[in-house]
């Protein structure tokens, strides 16, 4: 089963071609953008290869509009999000979704098992979202806010490691911490809207 991210931005801006090549360069990071529709400063969808031409991803450029992809998946996201957590995240991301006017795919390929994968996909991503903003989504893991920090757990039972997440509270400021995925007490706090015991914030 294919395996998405995705920059929902409210930015309807584009960036051309020669803008993400440029991003590869300065990361010095080597990889192909072949555009499978579109045109160089319209591209709706890329094939980005490695430097051995192994097949890292592929980046769709999905107008959020009344019909199409775009759309259609905004609304899938508004009808699932109010079976997760924290409600706070829930309420915001149900006043932040409509905003949303470009959806930006990328599908993980073979190529993203390898560290140089990675590099391409971190480089080209962080390109679209300094130039673009929005928050991601991630499937099977949730959504972040506009500062990048997770918001929404969607992710499985046996998922650990040290992730940067963040609670809004009733005032509307975010907290941002660090927490670990497997602690359960974590899990619990977070889920509740609360900071879990132990990991320090920093107020957005």
């Amino acid at each position: 089963m294919s395996y998405y991210t995705r920059i929902l931005t409210p930015s309807a801006a584009r960036v051309p071609l020669a803008e993400l090549q440029a991003a590869l360069k300065a990361a010095r990071v080597q990889a192909r953008l072949e555009i499978e529709e579109g045109s160089a400063e319209e591209w709706k969808q890329l094939a980005v290869t490695d430097k051995e031409g192994g097949s890292v991803l592929t980046i769709e450029r999905n107008d959020v509009s009344e019909e199409g992809v775009g759309h259609d998946e905004i609304q899938e996201f508004l009808a699932e999000i109010p079976n997760y957590g924290p409600a706070s995240a829930v309420k915001w991301l149900q006043d932040y979704l409509p905003t949303v006017r470009t959806n930006y795919a990328f599908q993980h390929l073979d190529g993203m098992n390898r560290a140089s994968g990675r590099r391409i996909f971190d480089a080209l991503q962080t390109a679209l979202w300094s130039k673009l903003g929005g928050i991601f989504q991630a499937d099977k893991e949730g959504f972040s806010n506009e500062q990048g920090y997770h918001i929404l757990w969607q992710f499985g039972e046996q998922v650990k490691g040290i992730w940067s997440m963040a609670i809004r509270d009733e005032g509307g400021h975010w907290h941002q911490f660090q927490m670990e995925l497997g602690n359960s007490t974590h899990r619990d706090s977070f889920n509740r809207g609360q900071v879990p015991a132990g990991c320090p914030s920093i107020r957005l």
